[in-house]
């Protein structure tokens, strides 16, 4: 039997150097300047504070911290985020929908619900977030790795998928319907209630016990 291809890590973003803090205040003197896309890509800031409901859709940040955050269904559809760290922040409900995100670092975030139907996400990396519900629908995904996250019940159908790392993840319940897992490891993760199809499974990497609990999932009777 051929050995699954070994994932390429994603290429995650230094530390960026800021130029200043856009706290809560100072972003609602100027909204215009960093929502809806009527600005140039925003860079060097490190953004704090409670901005529930935010519209950034079309906009474009580069080289910023998102930093302690609350974006509860902030709309970032269809923005370029690029060399971000976002860390410590709760963006429950927001949608990323359509969004490219490059070298991009979500640490210690809560993502429940969140939205990354139809967008791109190259060299990504989640680590010990919760993205329980989290919709990935017709989402590209190149070198993007979960790490210690909570990703249950989301749907991640008709992914498009190339060096993909789930390292201690929950997956309980994650839908998986026409998403090809080959070369996929699962081995340090928690699989039962993996909602997939029996063809997207081939050249997936399970542990000997995920594979008969998967085997009973699709009506195979183990004797």
């Amino acid at each position: 039997m051929r050995a699954a291809r070994e994932q390429r890590p994603p290429a995650l973003p230094a530390e960026p150097k800021l130029e200043r803090e856009l706290s809560e205040g100072l972003l609602e003197e100027e909204p215009g300047r960093y929502a809806s896309g009527e600005a140039d890509a925003v860079s060097g800031l490190l953004f704090r504070g409670v901005f529930p409901g935010l519209d950034f859709e079309e906009a474009s940040f580069e080289g910023c911290v998102f930093e302690g955050m609350r974006l509860t269904g902030a709309d970032l559809s269809k923005t370029g985020l690029t060399d971000l760290v976002i860390r410590r922040c709760d963006l429950s409900n927001a949608s990323f929908s359509k969004a490219a995100l490059t070298r991009v670092r979500f640490d210690d975030c809560k993502l429940v619900g969140a939205d990354f139907s139809e967008g791109v996400l190259r060299d990504v990396r989640f680590s010990r977030c919760s993205l329980r519900y989290a919709q990935f629908f017709q989402a590209g995904l190149r070198a993007v790795r979960f790490e210690g996250c909570d990703l249950s019940g989301a749907a991640m159908q008709e992914l498009k998928l190339r060096d993909l790392t789930l390292s201690e993840c929950k997956l309980a319940g994650v839908e998986l319907f026409h998403t090809k897992l080959a070369g996929v490891d699962f081995t340090t993760c928690e699989t039962d209630g993996l909602v997939v199809a029996a063809e997207d499974l081939r050249g997936g990497v399970f542990t000997a016990a995920q594979a008969v609990g998967l085997a009973r999932l699709l009506g195979i009777i183990i004797k």
